[in-house]
């Protein structure tokens, strides 16, 4: 579901989340005929009506039941037929025996649904405010469970059909995987402490992935890609499932009980050739495509063959964590993994296998009530499996799915942590150092004038940058998200509007986070960052070189709002300029007009912008994103005062400064300003500052436009309009824009 949808979330957004996920199930049943709906092929799996039910069920006892004391059933013995495993709820049927229930009906069944949604949408419109919170949690995590279900439900139908002897199709639509995959390539981290698990205030988490904690690992390195077909095919063509010093003990039992021999849905035809049953039918097995349905013990199996290991599960989350969240997810329409691109195979292909016991965090607390049935009492005897099928990372376990979930494996190894420098043939620096206003003297300059005011761009030192990486975590905070989907999404249509092969330039990359989002679709000739800090810009462009071997990178130490250098070393071409995060906002329209013509003189012939802006919209979605209710923009606008005291050891006390941020509509503008509670005199080598009570000292700007205001802004200054996308939420939008 969306991730940016929270507890704290308008009702409106989260009752069309509702309809939106609770239809999905439904569109993913539409392929199956009347007599799909009852099949249990195995006693792992269930019926898709008992899923499309369950999923209801879940609704109706936990959210309905509870808010509504005057709430009737549907039927009150569906209570007994679709309870799951929640034991501290109530009886339930036997799981093996699901398939044997010819009634309640497909329609009755469908009946059920609508009805629940029906009563869910009338208590979600009218529950009380104070309840809302509470009653928003549990309809996130019961749309997270639908999702769940919409998985296994997939899986469970493949399953079925495969069991079929004419091995049916789920949907004929489905065509073949094409394309081939790469060498992988080794992501290295050194050892140290890191820290795991969900902070606690960035949107939705299953209770298993909480409290976030500290880690000691050895240096290690991840392959960025999954293991492929052939790669495994070679690994049984070398006897792998007839050595019994590649398996665990267990596993070598199991294998030798079950007859495997290969991955479950893997065929091969009398001339030797393999073929591989999906969604789709029966086709050509593609070497090129990660290996799917595999147990926990023939990922470890080939792991020992290939000379390494499953990763641990802190080692892939730590390595997740730092990867765009973009891969094949349901809304791409594949339903089966596919080869991996250029930059990496991390997200949405198949759940990865780990090395590590499915185990609570340390100081794991379970839900309150029933609903702390959900993952709790499984932590044993189970591995855990990282990721997710189509949407993003979750923690899991396979519990008795031994070859039945999407599962697939990346490789680790253990490896001293690296030593001193590295010469990287792709990536050269250049270092134009530019004149930076130090703090002293904006302090100075600043707070000499009638309006005190000191640039944003000394917010950040080391704690104001970790607390800006946790603001763009607050569920308040809506910009970095919603940007990130949409370019991620947007990729491919960027690309083909711009072409391949541009030099792609981006003035305050900072660590280039959002361009990785890019570069597969873009494939630039090279690619141009450009920030004020040279270590900084240093470190992050040797990252983006390790990554991206393929890529030229030309890094420039400059002050971007000054001047574009772009270094001799660049190839001739068309240029495309990224600016991504809505930085456009930090200036003044006079400012922005003239940072626009120094980008159109930076283009030339043929150059194109790709810029993300942030829009207008309700004040009251404004106000909250820079008043977040953990205080952690109050706290970043107080650490500028805490920055004064500590490095220019001025005579200040900032707990008599007050956070203030709001939007000023004549200005079309968020301004954040820090308040004195009291009359009150800053000293600072010498200067005297007077402070009134209620004076404010302004210290960020962050300007906001229409569509028609940046486009009429782009146009005055040398850019006509290719294209504009704004996210359905109308939060923000990205430009392409032509220089002319």
């Amino acid at each position: 579901m969306d991730s940016n949808i929270t507890i704290t979330s308008d009702r409106e957004r989260l009752i069309a989340e509702f309809h939106r996920v609770r239809d999905l199930s439904e569109t993913l049943c539409l392929p199956l005929q009347h007599d799909d709906y009852q099949i249990q092929s195995i006693v792992q799996t269930s019926p898709p009506k008992w899923h499309i039910a369950h999923v209801s069920w879940f609704f109706e006892v936990f959210v309905l039941g509870h808010f509504d004391p005057a709430y009737e059933p549907f039927d009150p013995r569906f209570d007994f037929i679709f309870n799951s495993y929640y034991y501290t709820h109530g009886l339930m049927h036997p799981r093996p025996k699901r398939g044997l229930l010819s009634r309640p009906t497909v329609g009755e069944i469908y009946q059920y649904r609508a009805h629940v949604n029906q009563q869910m949408h009338r208590l979600m419109e009218s529950v009380a405010e104070e309840d809302w919170p509470e009653l928003a949690f549990r309809v996130i995590l019961g749309l997270n469970h639908e999702e769940q279900h919409q998985e296994l439900l997939l899986m469970d139908v493949k399953h079925n059909f495969w069991s079929n002897p004419l091995k049916p199709s789920y949907r004929d639509d489905l065509g073949s995987t094409a394309g081939s995959t790469r060498t992988a390539r080794w992501i290295e981290r050194q050892g140290g402490v890191y820290r795991i698990g969900h902070a606690g205030n960035d949107g939705f988490a299953y209770d298993n992935e909480t409290p976030r904690h500290e880690v000691l690992l050895a240096g290690f390195r991840i392959a960025d890609r999954l293991v492929t077909n052939g790669e495994y095919r070679a690994f049984m063509e070398d006897g792998g499932y007839e050595v019994p010093s590649l398996w665990l003990s267990d596993g070598w039992a199991l294998l030798q009980r079950e007859g495997w021999r290969h991955p479950l849905y893997w065929e091969q035809r009398e001339a030797g050739e393999w073929m591989q049953f999906t969604l789709g039918g029966l086709s050509p097995l593609n070497p090129h495509e990660p290996v799917c349905h595999l147990s926990y013990y023939e990922a470890d199996a080939y792991a020992r063959w290939a000379g390494k290991r499953l990763p641990l599960e802190s080692e892939l989350e730590i390595v997740l964590e730092q990867q765009p969240l973009a891969g094949n997810f349901i809304d791409g329409d594949q339903l089966h993994p596919l080869p991996a691109g250029v930059s990496g195979q991390w997200y949405g292909d198949l759940w990865n296998w780990t090395a590590s016991p499915y185990a609570a965090y340390p100081g794991f607390r379970p839900l309150a009530g029933s609903m702390g049935e959900y993952n709790g009492k499984f932590m044993s005897n189970q591995m855990v499996l990282k990721g997710g099928v189509l949407r993003d990372t979750r923690r899991s376990y396979p519990c008795q799915l031994p070859q039945l979930l999407l599962s697939g494996r990346t490789l680790g190894l253990y490896r001293p942590a690296a030593r001193g420098g590295c010469v990287m043939e792709n990536v050269t620096f250049h270092d134009h150092k530019p004149r930076a206003l130090s703090l002293y003297d904006a302090v100075v300059s600043g707070l000499s004038r009638s309006d005190k005011s000191i640039p944003p761009k000394f917010f950040y030192d080391q704690r104001g940058s970790e607390l800006f990486d946790k603001i763009c975590q607050q569920p308040e905070y809506y910009l970095p998200t919603v940007e990130r989907r949409m370019l991620a999404g947007l990729a491919g249509e960027i690309a083909r509007l711009t072409g391949t092969g541009r030099v792609l330039i981006e003035p305050g990359a900072g660590s280039a986070s959002k361009v990785r989002l890019l570069l597969d679709a873009l494939r630039p000739s090279a690619f141009v960052p450009m920030d004020i800090s040279f270590d900084y810009l240093k470190s992050s462009a040797r990252d983006l070189a390790l990554e991206y071997p393929w890529l030229p990178i030309h890094a420039a130490c400059v002050d971007f709002t000054h001047s574009l250098p772009v270094p001799r070393e660049v190839p001739d071409g068309p240029r495309l300029l990224f600016f991504p995060g809505s930085s456009l906002g930090n200036f003044n329209p006079r400012e922005a007009g003239r940072f626009l013509r120094l980008v159109h003189r930076t283009l030339g012939d043929r150059g194109m912008m790709l810029i993300g802006v942030d829009t207008k919209k309700s004040e009251g979605v404004l106000n909250a994103a820079y008043n977040d209710a953990a205080g952690l923009t109050a706290d970043f606008n107080l650490n500028l005062l805490q920055r004064m005291q500590q490095e220019l050891d001025a005579d200040i006390d900032p707990g008599v400064f007050e956070h203030l941020a709001f939007y000023n509509s004549d200005e079309g503008r968020i301004e954040m300003h820090l308040v004195s509670t009291r009359e009150q005199t800053l000293r600072l080598n010498g200067h005297r500052f007077e402070f009134k009570e209620g004076e404010r000292l302004h210290t960020e700007n962050s300007y906001k436009y229409s569509p028609a205001e940046f486009i009429g802004l782009a146009t005055e200054n040398g850019f006509s309009e290719v294209r504009h996308w704004v996210d359905d939420g109308g939060l923000f939008a990205v430009y392409l824009v032509a220089a002319v």
